[in-house]
């Protein structure tokens, strides 16, 4: 728990831009997807990884960085590859979310005691 409350802040940061991220991304207009998800997937990314290097001495640190990196890496193949990402989006996204499940699922076990 001490770890929560020492980092609460960041935790919060971190959250909050998620969440904005996240309300952006309803309100694309259909067309500018992946013009504007790869944006998103990289800023959350980045933010990610930035928490995690700041508590680089927290549970879980090595679940966040391989989160933080899979979503720097899914920006990276968007930009990339447009035409890929356009056929491919919705198998990407699901990717995404389904091992960003997993890495969260390990990082709250890390944290459970």
């Amino acid at each position: 728990m001490s770890g929560w409350r020492h980092h609460r802040r960041l935790y919060l940061i971190e959250g909050i831009i998620l969440v904005l991220l996240g309300l952006v991304a309803v309100f694309v207009p259909i067309g500018l997807e992946i013009a504007i998800f790869w944006w998103l997937f990289l800023i959350g990314g980045i933010t990610g990884l930035v928490t995690t290097l700041v508590m680089r001495n927290a549970a879980g640190f090595w679940w966040s960085l391989a989160s933080a990196i899979f979503a720097i890496g899914m920006a990276i193949i968007m930009r990339a590859m447009p035409e890929l990402a356009i056929v491919a989006f919705p198998y990407l996204l699901m990717a995404f979310l389904v091992i960003e499940g997993i890495v969260t699922i390990m990082l709250a076990l890390e944290h459970w005691h």
